[in-house]
């Protein structure tokens, strides 16, 4: 989905060295403080969802340089939902879980293990499924056109791969084929203000082209028809250029301690049409959509579940993995645990998480102001996993 929100993603990035190896995303830890345990009964819902999209994936599930099997994971997962039924104490549960599970931190933010948490939610606008004065920009499918090339399966060919970090040979490339050469894909401003897929009938809604914008930062969302009907959108592919955060380009107009979606909203509306387009291409990155039944799906394909569902860097942490959310302030961010199951375009490294949080208005009101520190572990089946290079 992912999703991805927004004053955090508009104004901040990581400030220590980025994380360039998979093999050290995670380490050995002693885990939490303590576990606790929010909405007990949706967690064993995510759990049998989530194990169900397991059976469908690959054979393993890669935790930086430990690797489990996938069914000796689901099996884990599965003596986990058994603990959740059990009248056990607090220290009961902790006992057995430390007792089941070798706990993992990830590589961090600006320490070891800790993270910025920020939140996203699905948004619900208002669209058409015709073009006009008041909903004048397309939310797009993916063209077939759009091919992806992944790095890891070339860079053993060739030895100047060797010089790139381990994050590029496990990154990929975005782009086109002209004259049977890929070059990059269409940038926002040659898709929204050029017209460069305008024939391919890629059109899924017309919508408001500033919420189209947050929109494709979010990731998914609904789009509420003139008719009545309401579609749910799907991240699908994004087009290979870097997320560039225009808040950055807002500071002058809006100070820095009053920004905020709302207010990077009301400005942009008040500019003219070129203005506002000079400020939105300075984002080249664009996001494409599928639709979904329903509410929308995560990046691991099961539904979003408010408050127990992640998005990380795909590159670095499995998706369907458990995981742990250790705030440093309960009494503003209950700690929970969390299944991870989406991906953001902006949630990049390993200090960045997003928090699905819900749908609508209130969601968004939630989200949007959401910027915690945390800390962040995963969990492996005791005796059960092996190391690899």
């Amino acid at each position: 989905m992912k999703l991805l929100i927004l004053l955090p993603i508009l104004l901040y990035s990581c400030a220590r060295a980025p994380l360039k190896e998979i093999t050290d995303t995670f380490s050995p830890s002693k885990g939490p403080r303590k576990f606790s345990v929010l909405n007990r009964g949706r967690l064993k819902s995510v759990i049998d969802k989530n194990i169900d999209q397991l059976e469908l994936r690959s054979q393993t599930l890669r935790f930086g340089k430990y690797q489990v099997d996938r069914a000796v994971y689901i099996n884990s997962l599965l003596d986990f939902k058994k603990l959740l039924h059990l009248d056990l104490s607090q220290a009961e549960f902790e006992k057995v879980v430390k007792e089941k599970f070798d706990v993992l931190e990830v590589y961090g933010k600006d320490r070891k293990g800790e993270v910025l948490v920020t939140g996203y939610y699905t948004p619900v606008i208002d669209g058409s499924k015709e073009k006009g004065e008041l909903y004048s920009t397309a939310l797009l499918k993916t063209p077939e056109d759009l091919v992806t090339i992944k790095l890891n399966k070339y860079y053993e060919r060739f030895e100047a791969f060797e010089l790139l970090s381990d994050e590029r040979k496990i990154g990929q490339f975005v782009g086109r084929l002209q004259e049977k050469i890929v070059v990059p894909y269409y940038s926002r401003e040659e898709i929204d203000y050029q017209g460069a897929l305008g024939s391919k009938k890629l059109e899924l809604a017309y919508v408001d082209p500033i919420e189209a914008f947050f929109m494709q930062i979010q990731g998914s969302g609904g789009v509420k028809l003139n008719k009545g009907e309401t579609i749910y959108l799907h991240y699908d592919q994004q087009n290979g250029h870097k997320y560039h955060a225009i808040g950055k380009d807002l500071l002058d107009v809006i100070p820095i301690e009053e920004m905020s979606m709302d207010r990077i909203k009301n400005h942009l509306r008040s500019l003219r049409p070129n203005e506002l387009q000079d400020v939105l291409i300075k984002n080249p990155s664009y996001v494409f959509f599928s639709i979904n039944e329903g509410l929308p799906r995560t990046y691991f394909g099961t539904r979003v579940e408010p408050g127990l569902v992640i998005a990380t860097d795909d590159r670095f942490f499995p998706k369907g993995a458990l995981a742990y959310l250790e705030f440093d302030q309960d009494f503003k961010m209950p700690s929970r645990f969390v299944f991870d199951q989406d991906k953001g375009g902006g949630i990049r490294g390993g200090g960045r998480v997003d928090l699905y949080v819900g749908e609508g208005l209130e969601a968004g009101n939630v989200a949007g102001p959401l910027k915690e520190l945390a800390r962040l572990y995963y969990f492996l089946p005791k005796g059960k996993y092996h190391e690899v290079n």
